[in-house]
C-alpha cells in the first residue's frame, strides 16, 4: 500500500482548531445529504417516466435528460468530496494532527479526488448547456427534434472531457489531501507556493488547476452570463412586442400569442431559477480556488461557506425541478416513497391534481415539464 514519505516534516496546512475542524467537516455532510436527496427525487421521477408508471412518458425531453446527467453529477460530487470528505484522508498522513476523522488510504484519497473531479467538470458544463437549451428553446424557438441532432455530440465531448480532466491528474498523483477532503493539490499542501517546502507531488499543480478547473468553470460562467443576458433583453422586447402589437391583433390571434409568450416567460423563470442555484452554489468554491490567502481565520470564512453550499445544487434543483416550496417538496417525497413502497406509484401519482395543474400549466404542446 502507497504511503506518504515519513521522512517529510514541513507543512503549511493551516492550523484550525478542533472546533473548526470539526465544523468543516460535519457541516457538509448534512448539506449533501439534503443535495443527494433532491438529486434522486430528480433521478426517480426521470426513470419512472422512462419505464412506464406515468401516463407521460413521451414527454422525457432532451431537458430531462440534461437535468438528469446533471443530477448523475451532484450525486457523484456531493457524496464523494462533502459526505465522505475527511474519512477518505489517509489515516497515516503525516500532517495527521491537521485533520479530524481521517481513516482513508493513499488509494482511497486518489479514489476520491477523481470521483471529485469527475463530478465537478460534469456539474458545471452539464448546467452550461441547460443555459444554452434554454436559450435555444425559448429565444430561437427550436424544436425537439432539433436537439436530438447535436444531443448524442454534445453528450459524448462533456463526458469525454471530464474523464479526461479526471484521468491525468490521478496517473500524475494530483490527488492529495486538501483542508477537508482529497482533491487537485500539491503535497506537502502547497508545496508549489513555498520555496521552504520541497514537494513530493504536484509541483507544477497549478497549471493542471488551470486547465483542468478554472478553465471548465470559467467557460461555464461565460456561457451562462451569455446566455442569460440574451434571454433576459429577448423576454424584456417580447414583454414589449405584446404591448405594441396586442391591438392590432384578432381576438384568437392575440389570445394564442399570449399564451405563447406566456408559455415561453414561465420557462423562462425556471432557467433564471436554475442559474440562480448554480451561482449559490459554486461562486463559493471558485472565490476559494483562486485564493492564496495565508490567512488563517479568513481561509476558515470562506471555505466553510464553501463546503456548505458546494453540495446543495441537487436540492435547489429539485424544489426547481418539481416546482414547490421545501415542506411541499418533503411531503412530495414521502409520497412516492409511500406510494412506491404500495407498489401502486404510478396510479398515486397520476391522480396527485396539483401535479396535473402544473404540467399543463408549463408544458402545453412544446414546452418543458414542470
Amino acid at each position: 500500500m502507497e504511503t506518504y514519505l515519513e521522512e517529510q516534516t514541513v507543512s503549511s496546512y493551516h492550523d484550525f482548531s478542533l472546533a473548526q475542524k470539526k465544523v468543516i467537516v460535519i457541516i457538509p455532510k448534512v448539506t449533501a445529504v439534503l443535495s443527494l436527496w433532491g438529486s434522486f427525487y430528480i433521478i426517480y421521477d426521470i426513470f419512472r417516466s422512462y419505464r412506464g408508471d406515468r401516463d407521460d412518458t413521451t414527454n422525457v425531453k432532451v431537458y430531462h435528460r440534461i437535468l438528469l446527467a446533471l443530477s448523475i453529477s451532484d450525486c457523484v460530487l456531493s457524496f464523494s468530496s462533502y459526505f465522505m470528505n475527511s474519512w477518505l484522508i489517509p489515516k497515516d498522513i503525516k500532517e495527521g494532527d491537521y485533520f479530524w476523522g481521517h481513516i482513508g488510504t493513499r488509494e482511497t484519497c486518489m479514489a476520491q479526488g477523481f470521483l471529485t473531479q469527475l463530478g465537478s467538470i460534469c456539474s458545471l458544463l452539464y448546467t452550461a448547456l441547460l443555459s444554452i437549451y434554454f436559450l435555444l428553446f425559448i429565444k430561437y424557438k427550436w424544436e425537439e427534434h432539433q436537439f436530438r441532432k447535436i444531443e448524442p455530440f454534445v453528450h459524448g465531448s462533456i463526458l469525454i472531457y471530464a474523464i479526461i480532466s479526471a484521468t491525468v491528474p490521478l496517473l500524475k498523483n494530483l490527488y492529495n489531501p486538501e483542508i477537508s477532503f482529497c482533491w487537485i493539490q500539491s503535497y506537502p499542501y502547497k508545496c508549489d507556493t513555498d520555496e521552504n517546502i520541497e514537494c513530493i507531488y504536484g509541483e507544477d499543480i497549478l497549471m493542471y488547476r488551470i486547465i483542468f478547473f478554472i478553465l471548465p468553470s470559467s467557460c461555464a460562467f461565460t456561457t451562462i452570463t451569455i446566455c442569460m443576458t440574451t434571454l433576459c433583453i429577448h423576454t424584456h422586447n417580447q414583454i414589449k412586442r405584446i404591448r405594441r402589437f396586442s391591438r392590432s391583433l384578432s381576438v384568437e390571434s392575440e389570445e394564442n400569442y399570449r399564451q405563447n409568450c406566456s408559455v415561453r416567460k414561465l420557462v423562462f423563470k425556471k432557467a433564471v431559477k436554475y442559474i440562480l442555484a448554480f451561482i449559490v452554489v459554486w461562486f463559493p468554491s471558485i472565490i476559494f480556488a483562486l485564493s492564496f490567502s495565508d490567512n488563517t481565520s479568513y481561509v476558515f470564512i470562506i471555505y466553510t461557506i464553501a463546503v456548505v453550499t458546494g453540495p446543495l445544487q441537487g436540492y435547489w434543483n429539485a424544489l426547481i425541478y418539481a416546482n414547490v416550496g421545501p415542506y411541499e417538496f418533503l411531503l412530495k417525497s414521502l409520497e412516492i416513497f409511500r406510494c412506491d413502497k404500495s407498489s401502486r406509484l404510478g396510479s398515486c401519482l397520476k391522480n396527485d391534481p396539483e401535479l396535473e395543474t402544473q404540467e399543463k400549466e408549463i408544458t402545453p404542446t412544446e414546452s418543458l415539464q414542470a
